[in-house]
């Protein structure tokens, strides 16, 4: 028994949209309202760097 609420091939190998196409599907992942740049602060960027350097050290170094 096919599950129709996913894709799948027909008999000649078309791909059948399933019905999960047709839905409202993560409405919560839309950009709403969205105004600017993906902007971080400097002392966000200081701390990623700064393990960013630490992993990539002998001192993070995992075997």
């Amino acid at each position: 028994m096919q599950n129709a609420l996913v894709d799948h091939d027909d008999r000649r190998g078309d791909m059948v949209p399933g019905e999960w196409r047709r839905g409202r599907n993560l409405e919560d992942t839309r950009n709403v309202n969205t105004r600017g740049h993906n902007t971080a602060i400097k002392q966000g960027k200081i701390v990623r760097n700064t393990l960013k350097h630490w992993v990539n050290s002998l001192a993070g170094y995992v075997p």
